[in-house]
């Protein structure tokens, strides 16, 4: 790609508007969190008003939603985290080459603390910020106990802002939108139920004609949820859980769709005289359904959650007991009918599966702990020993290794401080704390997203610090002053989930100016854009050179590792197919889980892989291919997997056994070449017949079953040809770009 369309590219990025709306009453309450210490300062001497002040603002950018117990332990520990750090580092600031010491091992410390999850490295960078700007101004042991006071002050104050005296609720419009979803397809099972009775062509093109609106409704959500969690780096439970809701609302429609063909071509297999009690028994189903739909809205849209739903009230079994009556007394019904209503039997199984994954999770969406095994089903046993020490100490083991990412990034942080420091000290910098502050905040684990923030960060410096200047040539007035800082404040914030870029542009004046009124220097616009220039330097500079982490060379190994998870999916699911043993339930669900958070880490890595990506974009399209086609072969093999029930004769079962070895084996085979970045080995024909074992005594297979199995064969053996062909244009893009 020309060097011209890099640069066109990359600026596009920089100036990309993500589909989130601005939060205007966070930036609201953030400017009041820190200006409230301003103004008391102006109108009595209290001391470290400044520093309580900072620590206002940040504990309100600490708080990131969630349940009131989750938000105060967030911002309490950065309050106090941020006081005890402020306190430390003043009082090594007095010896430079103990504060530079202390600096490096203090921002490690904190950019270590992400082995503890989003929120716990949120809270890190905050508190680096804090050190950075505290280790700049020595002080001794009582104004160093002052210092902290004010960072303990401010953080109360912004504490008692957010969670008494003016809560906000960021996922409000989200679980509207959610719970929408849930009433549309309540009233689309609804209409299908309508259809069914009535059995007229003309219910059925009506559904069709709903399909528009129900999709509209998941997108609006989709765009909802994805416009609240961006720049939530805190964020874990409930947004994970609102997630859920929503892929699940998802997988409910496409199944209402294909249950709706499925029962207009079924006909009714019934005596000619009354409807069929298959037929009865569908719709009853469908009624439950729709009841429960209702029932997981409701409680969705309710901010407080609520006990447990109960999930619906059927049996897949009550259909296929019915059908074999609709046959015993002499209905019309054919194998190709019976076949389809079996295959609704199945649909309507996989609707119930569904539902109870939304019932069960959205009674616990004011729960913001992890949501880490699957909704509705028993997690993993914990580890014997005390709980508090494995979690203290788990993540530390983990990561105390030379491969560690987050140590890495940890050391990267800290040393890019320490370098920091010692230029503004050697070259006697003022307001050199403005460099550390910089580079700290700039510097992400991955190459790109440092790259893009720090270009990001570098341009709306530059902006803010030419709107500081002309501010401070126009306005003298102190109050007229604060009245500008406020609302520079208030919408530099509001636009954070926006455009990072446009956040610092807003908060570098707000900050410029207030260092001016505090100082009376007002000549700082300048120093402010010197030393975001060298503190971005160095940032960039450090994720070059301190163990670079582009993600082209981690996407490969995350996406085989969700490729071996899914080829796991379909092992276990061979071995449950038709037992009927709570064992093997559980075992697929345990690999269902696993293949998820593989495949949601290669998806995250991707996302990463886009920001840094400066290829042309029609080689990111089979990388998209894969990861969609994972998800839908791990769909596939689910639905497979739950459709027998325990009668499954013994020959569909070695049936499977044998497709399982053949998809299992091109799986491993996609999976080595996804990671090596060669083409894979020519895909064999995994639905190929073999010889019948004479003598074996294997029964034959059940024609009534035969059309939905093969079906489900089918299917999966064609999202393989595509993963395959996916796979070997990804590695022809990987040749082309690394050249010959």
């Amino acid at each position: 790609m020309p060097s011209h369309e890099r640069t066109l590219r990359l600026l596009k990025s920089m100036a990309r508007i993500e589909p989130a709306r601005p939060s205007l009453k966070s930036g609201l309450r953030a400017a009041v969190a820190a200006l409230v210490p301003v103004l008391v300062g102006q109108v009595a001497p209290v001391p470290a008003t400044s520093w309580a002040t900072l620590g206002g603002f940040l504990a309100t950018v600490a708080d990131k939603g969630g349940s009131y117990r989750a938000r105060a332990a967030t911002m309490g520990a950065l309050t106090v985290a941020g006081a005890l750090a402020a306190i430390a580092m003043a009082l090594a600031g007095g010896w430079p080459w103990i504060a530079t010491i202390a600096l490096f091992l203090g921002i490690s410390a904190a950019g270590f603390a992400r082995v503890y999850g989003a929120e716990a490295g949120s809270v890190g960078g905050l508190v680096a910020i804090i050190m950075a700007a505290s280790v700049a101004a020595p002080a001794g042991g009582a104004e160093a106990l002052v210092r902290g006071a004010g960072v303990l002050a401010g953080g109360l104050w912004a504490m008692a802002l957010a969670l008494l005296l003016w809560p906000i609720r960021p996922y409000r419009p989200v679980r509207v939108a959610v719970a929408a979803c849930y009433r549309a397809l309540a009233d689309q099972a609804v209409a299908l139920e309508e259809a069914s009775r009535r059995g007229e062509e003309a219910g059925y093109h009506a559904l069709v004609q709903r399909h528009a609106s129900l999709r509209a409704a998941i997108e609006a959500a989709r765009a909802a949820l994805g416009g609240v969690r961006r720049g939530r780096q805190g964020e874990s439970g409930r947004g994970e859980r609102l997630l859920v809701l929503l892929q699940e609302a998802d997988q409910l429609f496409g199944t209402l769709v294909v249950l709706a063909d499925t029962l207009e071509a079924a006909g009714d297999p019934g005596p000619s005289d009354r409807r069929s009690d298959a037929r009865v028994e569908a719709e009853r189903a469908l009624a439950a359904f729709a009841r429960t739909a209702h029932e997981v809205a409701r409680v969705v849209e309710t901010e407080g959650g609520g006990p447990r739903l109960q999930p619906i009230a059927w049996d897949e079994q009550a259909l296929r007991a019915a059908i074999a009556r609709d046959a015993r007394e002499g209905g019309r019904a054919v194998a190709m009918t019976r076949s389809r209503l079996l295959h609704a039997a199945a649909l309507l199984a996989q609707l119930r599966e569904h539902l109870r994954i939304a019932a069960d999770t959205a009674p616990a969406l004011d729960d913001d702990s992890p949501a880490e095994a699957t909704p509705g089903e028993p997690a993993a046993a914990a580890p014997p020993g005390p709980k508090l020490r494995d979690r203290v100490l788990g993540p530390l083991r983990a990561n105390l290794t030379a491969r560690s990412l987050s140590l890495r990034h940890a050391l990267r942080v800290g040393l890019a401080a320490a370098v920091g420091m010692a230029v503004s000290q050697g070259f006697e910098l003022r307001r050199g704390y403005w460099i550390t502050i910089t580079a700290v905040s700039i510097l992400q684990p991955y190459t790109g997203a440092t790259v893009l923030k720090g270009l990001q960060r570098i341009a709306g410096t530059v902006l803010g610090c030419l709107l500081a200047a002309g501010i401070a040539a126009a306005v003298h007035d102190p109050l007229g002053l604060l009245a500008l800082i406020f609302v520079l404040a208030t919408a530099g914030v509001a636009l954070l989930p926006v455009n990072y870029g446009a956040f610092s542009a807003l908060l570098t004046p707000t900050f410029v100016l207030l260092a001016e009124l505090g100082s009376g220097d007002h000549h700082l616009t300048h120093l402010r854009v010197v030393n975001t220039l060298i503190g971005g330097a160095i940032a960039l500079a450090a994720i070059a050179l301190l163990w670079p982490s582009p993600e082209r060379d981690r996407f490969p190994e995350q996406m085989a590792q969700a490729l071996r998870a899914a080829r796991e999916v379909l092992a276990q699911a061979a071995a449950s197919y038709g037992s009927g043993q709570e064992g093997a339930e559980a075992q697929l669900a345990a690999a269902r889980r696993d293949a998820g958070l593989a495949t949601s880490n290669a998806e995250a890595s991707f996302q990463r892989l886009v920001s840094e990506s400066r290829g042309a974009a029609e080689a990111l399209e089979p990388l998209m291919a894969e990861l969609t086609y994972t998800r839908r072969f791990v769909a596939s093999v689910v639905a497979l997997a739950s459709s027998p029930g325990p009668s499954a004769s013994p020959s569909r079962r070695e049936e499977l056994a044998r497709f399982e070895r053949r998809v299992g084996r091109a799986l491993e085979d996609l999976a080595a070449a996804v990671a090596e970045q060669r083409p894979p080995e020519p895909l064999p024909d995994v639905l190929a017949p073999e010889p019948a074992d004479e003598g074996a005594g294997v029964e034959p297979a059940p024609t009534t079953l035969g059309t939905l199995f093969e079906a489900q064969l089918v299917r999966i053996a064609r999202q393989v040809t595509v993963l395959h062909a996916a796979v070997s244009r990804a590695a022809l893009a990987a040749r082309e770009r690394s050249g010959p």
